[in-house]
């Protein structure tokens, strides 16, 4: 079960039952809605064989998805996206706040001019891991910072076109 937050105060569990989710809030208040297209009610929501729609931006895609999956299947034998997000949602930033069976991670904090002076084999798979780990964010504009950091002659300038 995920519970999800709004400042603090519980709001509604997301539960999965083999392949069919739902959203149940505790909350009726309009404006503890998680989202305008899930407004806050008395009756449940339910998907049947599909993670719901707003949960799923949550989740990473294409490359990452690849690297997420092979990860969490060899660590918990089979992937899903209930458990990706299970994963994922302790360390989400957002309007709303989500805690799971997981534990919330603390993440370090990378100097761009250190990653870059002192450049290992082992750079991009910590940046990678770290960037798994964390950013269950929107996911164009972060996987491009991933590239770019993967290239040799990363200069700072490229970075800051895709963040400001």
């Amino acid at each position: 079960m995920i519970e999800i937050y709004l400042q603090n105060a519980k709001i509604a569990t997301l539960k999965q039952d083999h392949k069919s989710y739902l959203l149940d809030y505790q909350d009726f208040d309009l404006k503890h809605s998680i989202s305008l297209s899930l407004p806050s009610s008395q009756r449940f929501y339910t998907w049947e064989h599909r993670f719901p729609p707003y949960f799923e931006t949550f989740l990473p895609e294409g490359y990452l998805f690849e690297i997420f999956k092979n990860i969490l299947t060899k660590e918990h034998g089979y992937i899903d996206d209930y458990l990706i997000f299970s994963l994922l949602a302790p360390n989400i930033t957002s309007r709303v706040e989500f805690k799971s069976d997981f534990q919330h991670l603390k993440f370090p904090i990378f100097d761009i001019d250190e990653i870059l002076n002192n450049d290992t084999n082992d750079t991009f798979s910590h940046l990678l891991n770290t960037f798994l780990d964390k950013n269950a964010i929107p996911k164009t504009r972060d996987f491009c910072w991933l590239k770019i950091l993967s290239l040799k002659r990363v200069k700072f300038g490229d970075l800051k076109r895709f963040y400001h």
